[in-house]
């Protein structure tokens, strides 16, 4: 079975995303406003939560 690594839950309550191969991913958040597209090469740690959580929490500093 295939799991997702994550280190936290991801800040927006709505969150989803598609994972595609080789760690390709889009994440997308209505609450924010967001779609973020990952197209980075495929790497066994990297974490869901990481670029999601780090976007948000820059938008909600600068007020977003």
């Amino acid at each position: 079975m295939f799991t997702v690594r994550a280190a936290e839950p991801f800040l927006a309550n709505d969150m989803v995303y598609f994972d595609g191969a080789g760690a390709r991913r889009v994440y997308i958040s209505k609450q924010y406003h967001l779609v973020i597209v990952r197209l980075g090469d495929a790497d066994i740690q990297w974490d869901d939560s990481w670029l999601p959580n780090a976007v948000i929490r820059a938008l909600n500093q600068c007020g977003g």
